[in-house]
């Protein structure tokens, strides 16, 4: 589910950001994910916030998780996405500033709060929420 969610999300960034800013939000994903380090980077290498690919990239994300034996704690894997969401959000601010930025963001949380979906797992969906307010 955390995977679900938090690729939903990155998603929705990801279309939101690139709307604004074209190629530079490439550039941005690429950066940030390459200044990760350890799991995070693990986890996201060569994974692109993009809804074509949206079965295959949790797929990629449950597989490499697992091989690293994080299935026992989930807590990680929570943390790296909020960490990437975090990472994205600040860097579009210095393309696009806080407006479009904090209105993106907005409209995860609102996503996230609405779709019946997201609310079989309500820790994870508020761990989100409460980071995209807090972003």
């Amino acid at each position: 589910m955390i995977a679900h969610i938090g690729l939903d999300v990155l998603n929705l960034l990801g279309e939101r950001f690139g709307q604004e800013m074209g190629r530079q939000f490439e550039r941005i994903w690429e950066q940030c994910i390459s200044e990760t380090q350890g799991f995070d980077w693990e986890i996201f290498h060569e994974i692109r916030p993009d809804r074509d690919n949206l079965d295959m990239n949790i797929t990629i994300i449950k597989s490499r998780y697992r091989q690293i034996g994080g299935a026992k704690d989930e807590k990680m894997l929570l943390e790296g996405f909020l960490e990437v969401i975090h990472r994205v959000s600040t860097s579009a601010k210095s393309y696009l500033g806080e407006g479009p930025v904090n209105d993106a963001l907005q409209q995860a949380g609102e996503m996230l709060s609405m779709i019946g979906k997201y609310q079989r797992d309500p820790v994870i969906t508020e761990a989100f929420v409460s980071r995209l307010r807090g972003a």
